[in-house]
């Protein structure tokens, strides 16, 4: 099995309350939990968009 490259695109959502970033002045990557209601446009029924690389 392989990986495989995605870009997940979420046109409307909404960040829910906790959320933050950590930036490290040496440069070593940090890990972070993002909670988001995913909403849906009026007139759409299209709530995210993969695409793959």
């Amino acid at each position: 099995m392989k990986d495989e490259a995605f870009q997940i695109v979420i046109n409307k959502a909404k960040v829910q309350p906790g959320f933050s970033l950590q930036f490290q002045s040496d440069g070593d990557p940090g890990a972070f939990d993002m909670n988001l209601e995913i909403l849906r446009e009026s007139g759409n029924t299209k709530m995210i968009t993969m695409i793959q690389y």
